[in-house]
């Protein structure tokens, strides 16, 4: 699996997102408590996992996104975390936003591809 990260500090110089190759849970476990650790207290984070579709029946070519866990403490990430089986085709993206506002907009366009992301005109 890979653990796809960004930090504030990142995103303010225009980094690009940091990406791991991870072998195990507890690997992963200890990658996110490292990143938590090095910025806590600074913001809130966003956890998703994005599963490749040919792994789902039917078959599909494109990523699915399956959670999204917007949070500002480590401990329901890891519960989360803890509490799953991955794959090693799976990404796992934590970013780190300076609010929920951004929190929410960057799920958000996660999402964006479902009808569902917006309301729709009742007219």
């Amino acid at each position: 699996m890979k653990l796809h990260t960004h930090t504030l500090e990142q995103s303010i110089n225009g980094e690009d997102v940091k990406k791991q190759l991870i072998n195990s849970k507890n690997g992963l476990i200890e990658a996110v408590c490292d990143f938590t650790t090095k910025n806590k207290d600074k913001g809130v984070y966003v956890l998703c996992f994005e599963r490749d579709r040919k792994e789902f029946k039917p078959a599909d070519e494109y990523k699915a996104t399956y959670c999204i866990l917007i949070e500002n403490r480590i401990t329901p990430i890891l519960d989360i975390l803890e509490k799953n089986r991955f794959v090693k085709t799976d990404n796992i993206f934590l970013f780190e936003c300076p609010s929920y506002e951004d929190a929410y907009k960057l799920a958000l366009s996660m999402r964006e591809e479902n009808p569902l992301c917006y309301n729709q005109d009742i007219n």
